[in-house]
């Protein structure tokens, strides 16, 4: 079974040419996806912060990208920059603030569905090419397959000729006259050599 698979891996050389993408793909889809799920926080907090100590009460207008943190604070700074770039030094507004949450969760959600997608093609891609590889390896060997295929024929052929041929010798042999089954023994032995 092992040898089997490695014979149907040995078609879709080179892997690194399907393996590498696929793994950078599938990572930049789960980190997209990972994303989306974060801005459901930012989101409700938004909506149903009745006390006014979300994003509002820390909301301050900045140009400068700030420190990427893998925390709460730093993706609402990163969130904060967002909307100064988009609408300027104004004050904060929850709906617009919600409009910018919505479209970055759009975004999120078409770069995490389109490197979906091509980590899909690219095992698309593997499995044509494999498959194809198989088809013309095939091809190529058809004729020494067929010729193989007759050698193997005319053995069992002879195999079964040879069987038979011994068998009636047993049960009829005594019957036969000498000349006869001298001759039969002779083409059976013939037989044997070559085979």
């Amino acid at each position: 079974m092992f040898k089997t698979y490695l014979r149907l891996l040995n078609f879709a050389k080179p892997l690194s040419r399907y393996t590498i993408p696929y793994f950078i793909f599938a990572a930049l889809h789960a980190l997209f996806n990972t994303f989306n799920y974060a801005m459901i926080i930012p989101i409700l907090t938004t909506m149903f912060d009745s006390a006014g100590e979300g994003i509002e009460a820390t909301y301050q207008y900045t140009t400068n990208f700030p420190a990427l943190e893998f925390s709460e604070q730093g993706f609402t700074n990163i969130l904060c920059y967002l909307y100064s770039m988009v609408f300027g030094n104004i004050a904060f507004d929850k709906v617009r603030f919600l409009v910018l949450l919505g479209v970055v969760t759009v975004c999120m959600n078409l770069f995490s569905n389109l490197f979906r997608y091509a980590a899909a093609m690219t095992v698309e891609r593997l499995r044509v090419n494999t498959i194809q590889r198989m088809r013309d390896e095939a091809k190529a060997n058809e004729e020494k397959d067929k010729k193989e295929k007759e050698r193997i024929e005319k053995i069992n052929a002879a195999d079964s000729n040879i069987f038979a041929t011994e068998k009636q010798l047993k049960e009829y042999g005594d019957k036969l006259p000498a000349d006869k089954k001298a001759a039969i023994e002779d083409a059976l032995g013939k037989l044997k050599e070559a085979h």
